[in-house]
């Protein structure tokens, strides 16, 4: 619950509350706002590229605090998914170019990502050549993108949302969360943990 701090008052709806209140309220309601959908959404965005000219210098905190605006902008370009719209759009292959884009938010080397995708250094430079990717890599890269969105819209903190996905893991049997992707049930493992994190549930 929101408590309104001493400040600059104005009046809104019979209450006093903070300017600066008000508009932190805002923030934290919108992303508590988001739903899976609106998560796919953001992680599908993410990987169109759709903010790539501004990420081109491959500052990761460029890319990261697109994904913040994102999911603070519940009623823009956070877009709700279905589950069927999204099985269409990885199904017709994600873009070569979402690679670099993931590599830059999560601050990680091509050999890091080979290792999460399973591939090797000389497959995963053919990979970022292609206009489209197989629906398996490209299921693989949205289950690293919506993790990597999903943790972001729980802790709120997106330089400690990456650091949770790289280092060790004790909950998850001391495994890396990003690790874990590769596989449905590893993907389902870090969201039921996202989950229960967010909604304060023993971990």
């Amino acid at each position: 619950m929101c408590l309104p701090t001493p400040g600059i008052f104005t009046h809104w709806n019979a209450s006093y509350v903070t300017l600066g209140f008000l508009e932190a309220c805002m923030k934290m309601e919108a992303v508590q706002t988001m739903g899976p959908q609106n998560v796919s959404g953001v992680a599908l965005g993410l990987l169109r590229n759709r903010g790539s000219k501004r990420w081109s210098g491959g500052d990761p905190f460029a890319v990261r605090r697109w994904i913040e605006k994102q999911l603070a902008d519940v009623g823009g370009h956070a877009k709700e998914m279905s589950g069927i719209e999204l099985h269409r759009e990885i199904e017709a292959g994600i873009p070569g170019r979402a690679i670099p884009t993931l590599l830059t938010a999560l601050d990680i080397t091509k050999e890091e990502f080979s290792d999460i995708l399973g591939r090797t250094r000389k497959t995963l430079n053919e990979l970022l050549q292609r206009e489209r990717l197989s629906r398996a890599d490209s299921d693989l890269l949205y289950r690293v993108s919506r993790a990597l969105v999903h943790a972001i819209s729980v802790f709120e903190d997106a330089g400690y949302a990456v650091q949770w996905l790289k280092e060790p893991n004790e909950a998850l049997g001391g495994a890396r969360p990003l690790s874990l992707l590769a596989t449905v049930e590893g993907d389902e493992v870090i969201h039921a943990e996202l989950g229960a994190i967010e909604h304060g549930l023993p971990v």
